[in-house]
C-alpha cells in the first residue's frame, strides 16, 4: 500500500538554505483568494465533475424520500432492503468518483497557478492516473480522524489539519501513502493554525453559498409545485446547493499544498505543473 513510484528530479525541490529569503508569505487572504481564482476560471469543467461525482447519491436520496413523502402508505420493508442495497452502492461509486474529482482538481489547480488552463479530458486523465494513491491516503486518514473525533474533538482537528494537503502530495510527488502523510506533516508546520482559519473561511463560503440556492429553489418549489412535491424538491435542491459548490475544498487544499511548497521550498510553480507531463 506505501509503496512509492520513483520521484522525478521536478516533484521534490531542493531543501532551501536557511538564510535563504522567502519567496512570499503563506497568508489565509492570499490562499482563499487564490482558491476563488481558480474555481471561477475552471467554473464549468469543476461543475461538471461536481454533479457526475455527487449527483448520483443525491438523486437516489431524493428519489427514496419522495416515495416516502408522496406514497401514502409506509412501504414495505423490502423498500427499505432495496434502497440500502443501492445507497451502498451508489456510495462506492461516489468515492470512487471522488477519488478522481481530487487527482482532477489538484492537476487543474497546479495548473491554473502556473498561468496554463488545464481543459476537462486533461484534468480527468490526471485524475484516473494519479488516483490509486488517493485511496489509500483518504482511508487512511479518514479512520484516523474518526477516531480522533471519537476519543476527543481536538486531536482529530490537529490530525485533519496537519495532514490537509496530503492528497495533493501524493497527486503531484507520487511518495506513497505514509510518505503523503508525513510530507502533510512537513509542509503544515508552522503554518496550521492558517490553514485552519482557511479551511474554516473556505467552508463557511461554501455553506453560505449552498444556503442561497437552497432558499431560491425552496421559493421555486413552493410557488410552481403542490406541497408534498414541493417538499421532495426542496431536499433535493438542498443536495445540488452543496453538490454544485464541492470543488472549493478541494481546490483551497491544493492552493494551500502549492504556497507553502512556494515558501518553504523556493518550487518554482511551473516545476510542479510538469509533474503531470
Amino acid at each position: 500500500m506505501d509503496t512509492a513510484e520513483p520521484i522525478l528530479d521536478t516533484q521534490l525541490a531542493p531543501p532551501r538554505p536557511d538564510d535563504a529569503p522567502l519567496a512570499h508569505g503563506f497568508t489565509v487572504g492570499a490562499v482563499i483568494s487564490k482558491t476563488v481564482s481558480v474555481w471561477w476560471r475552471h467554473l464549468l469543467p469543476f461543475t461538471l465533475m461536481s454533479i457526475v461525482v455527487y449527483a448520483p447519491f443525491a438523486t437516489t436520496f431524493g428519489v427514496f424520500f419522495g416515495t416516502l413523502t408522496t406514497g401514502g402508505a409506509a412501504p414495505p420493508p423490502e423498500t427499505f432492503l432495496t434502497y440500502g442495497i443501492v445507497m451502498a452502492i451508489v456510495w462506492l461509486l461516489t468515492i470512487v468518483l471522488g477519488v478522481v474529482q481530487a487527482g482532477a482538481v489538484t492537476y487543474g489547480a497546479v495548473r491554473h497557478l502556473s498561468g496554463e488552463r488545464a481543459r476537462l479530458g486533461e484534468m480527468l486523465r490526471a485524475g484516473f492516473r494519479r488516483g490509486l494513491p488517493v485511496v489509500g491516503v483518504g482511508l487512511l486518514l479518514w479512520l484516523g480522524v474518526v477516531l480522533g473525533l471519537f476519543l476527543l474533538v481536538v486531536p482529530g482537528v490537529l490530525l485533519m489539519v496537519a495532514s490537509c494537503v496530503a492528497v495533493p502530495a501524493a497527486v503531484v510527488e507520487r511518495p506513497g501513502v505514509l510518505g503523503a502523510i508525513r510530507r502533510s506533516f512537513a509542509l503544515t508546520k508552522g503554518h496550521r493554525g492558517a490553514l485552519f482559519a482557511t479551511g474554516f473561511v473556505i467552508l463557511l463560503i461554501v455553506w453560505v453559498l449552498a444556503a442561497v440556492v437552497q432558499v431560491g429553489a425552496t421559493v421555486l418549489a413552493t410557488a410552481l409545485l403542490p406541497p408534498q412535491r414541493a417538499a421532495v424538491g426542496i431536499v433535493v435542491a438542498g443536495q445540488l446547493g452543496n453538490i454544485f459548490f464541492s470543488a472549493l475544498p478541494l481546490i483551497g487544499i491544493s492552493v494551500a499544498y502549492h504556497e507553502l511548497r512556494v515558501e518553504k521550498e523556493g518550487v518554482d510553480t511551473a516545476a510542479l505543473a510538469r509533474v503531470f507531463e
